[in-house]
């Protein structure tokens, strides 16, 4: 019988076997080929340069005592679920050294199948993945570590904002007290008048100011520290009826000042707190009749408009004046806690109501800038979202 073609594929079969061999004892990975049962019948040299691992009397190699006795039944396990599914097989466990030092590997393996759906034989890997897996666990204790460490500043900074939460309010009573005393008790010797002269007149009209402005400092300090203290609810706001409520408070000197308030632009509708957006343009309005210059008519414009481009998701609202303005220079730092460009004896203020009106704009995730000339006026620039993430701020 004429075998040259099968002993011609016979050699083919071979060479495949010899090259495939070679690339795997090329290759840094154990290598390893398994029957239909699971019993491993080819190890790479790899194996024998990491292990030491032989062949057994049936030809096949022992791998058991080479996993780390933890890892052992999580091993079998997920090996068995391969064996009895024929889904892919893999893990992460530690392989023994000849050493005797075990070191972590993730270990695959695929099935190979004829037209049958049952696996004939398994192609696996074991790759060395000690110092990833090493670096792993010491970035994880890190985090873990850092982690424990915010929630302890947190804790402490909670704490710490109730106890000064908790000082502010008594700090403002027993400190409004006296100076209630010091008004009361001054303005009945200004009302009595006997005996005074013009400079003493003087001197208690401005401890009445001086006092009045340290109980303006006290409500202010009380408002900014209890901003952050209650969950406002979110609801619907429309800032043409804010505008209207605004202008009504401060009627009395928007008369006084002879203001000239214009509207232009439609004014939108927003998502937030009311009280809060009301303070907000309250205050921006009332430093705009405060801050006017000597001679000089106030002229007010409140500008609305629905952002473009990037700010197509807020609402913007615009104020200018022609009051005294500032250097643009101080732009950012006029939004700071106690900051005053002007002598307090020729403008009333505590410093405190431009910092109440940034963290209003924060809480609503919106912003707040200005810009200024000094002499010639200033333009505050409010951007609000049209709707919050949130049902309370």
């Amino acid at each position: 019988v004429d075998v040259t073609t099968l002993v011609k594929a016979k050699k083919v079969i071979e060479q495949s076997e010899r090259e495939l061999k070679t690339m795997a004892n090329a290759m840094p990975q154990l290598v390893w080929v398994t029957n239909e049962r699971g019993e491993i019948e080819y190890f790479n040299r790899r194996i024998g340069e990491f292990s030491g691992t032989k062949k057994n009397e049936q030809g096949t190699y022992s791998w058991h005592d080479i996993i780390h006795p933890d890892d052992i039944s999580s091993t079998l396990a997920r090996w068995k679920e391969s064996l009895d599914t024929g889904a892919a097989y893999e893990i992460d466990h530690r392989l023994c050294h000849r050493d005797g030092t075990y070191r972590w590997h993730l270990s695959r393996a695929i099935p190979y199948t004829n037209d049958s759906t049952h696996p004939l034989k398994w192609f696996g890997t074991s790759t060395d993945i000690h110092d990833t897996r090493e670096q792993t666990d010491a970035l994880e204790f890190q985090v873990r570590q850092r982690t424990w460490q915010l929630e302890e500043v947190n804790r402490a900074l909670k704490a710490s904002n109730a106890d000064l939460l908790q000082f502010a309010h008594v700090a403002s009573h027993d400190l409004k007290e006296p100076v209630r005393k010091i008004k009361t008790y001054t303005g009945r010797v200004l009302s009595v008048g006997a005996g005074l002269g013009a400079k003493e007149s003087g001197d208690l009209q401005k401890v009445m100011q001086a006092a009045g402005r340290m109980s303006a400092m006290i409500d202010g300090v009380l408002n900014y520290s209890t901003l952050n203290a209650s969950r406002q609810p979110v609801e619907t706001v429309k800032l043409a009826e804010i505008f209207d409520n605004v202008q009504s408070d401060l009627e009395i000197l928007i008369h006084q000042k002879e203001a000239v308030i214009t509207r232009r632009g439609e004014c939108p509708v927003v998502e937030g707190a009311t009280v809060l957006i009301h303070q907000l343009f309250y205050n921006l309005l009332n430093n705009a009749l405060k801050f006017t210059r000597q001679g000089i008519r106030p002229r007010i414009t409140i500008h609305c408009e629905n952002g473009s481009g990037d700010d197509a998701q807020f609402a913007v609202v615009t104020i200018s004046d022609n009051g005294i303005g500032f250097d643009q220079e101080y732009a950012e730092s006029i939004f700071e806690t106690f900051m005053r460009l002007n002598a307090k004896d020729l403008y009333e203020g505590t410093g405190i109501g431009l910092a109440l009106c940034k963290k209003i704009v924060d809480r609503h995730h919106g912003t707040i800038k200005a810009r200024g000339i000094k002499g010639e006026g200033s333009d505050f620039i409010v951007k609000l979202p049209f709707r919050q993430q949130d049902q309370n701020l």
